[in-house]
């Protein structure tokens, strides 16, 4: 190999030494980045696996609430029926005893 030749040749190794290390920076620069973005995401993750769990926990605390103003509906339900039935029943009394009021009033005396 000439010394010409020698020279291009250590030139061309040099100059690939250079590219490859600048892309090796690039690189570890993105992965850095990447690095990053995977920690926020991590975080993020957390975030909103917590969230999730406080909602879980809500929503069994409403539906429980529920339940409970179902029954207390349905209670309140059936005394309004035997409100209501008593209410028909004295209405009906009053009703006998106003017809027999009327009733005696027209007897001849």
């Amino acid at each position: 190999m000439t010394p010409e030749e020698m020279a291009k040749t250590l030139q061309f190794l040099l100059e690939q030494q250079s590219q490859f290390a600048a892309e090796l920076q690039q690189a570890q620069g993105t992965i850095a980045n990447l690095r990053e973005a995977v920690l926020a995401l991590v975080t993020t993750s957390r975030a909103i696996s917590d969230v999730q769990t406080a909602l879980s926990e809500e929503i069994r605390s409403v539906s429980a609430e529920q339940r409970a103003a179902a029954g207390i509906q349905a209670n309140a339900e059936q005394r309004l029926g035997v409100l209501v039935e008593r209410v028909d029943q004295l209405i009906a009394v009053v009703q006998q005893y106003l017809l027999n009021q009327s009733s005696s009033s027209n007897l001849p005396q």
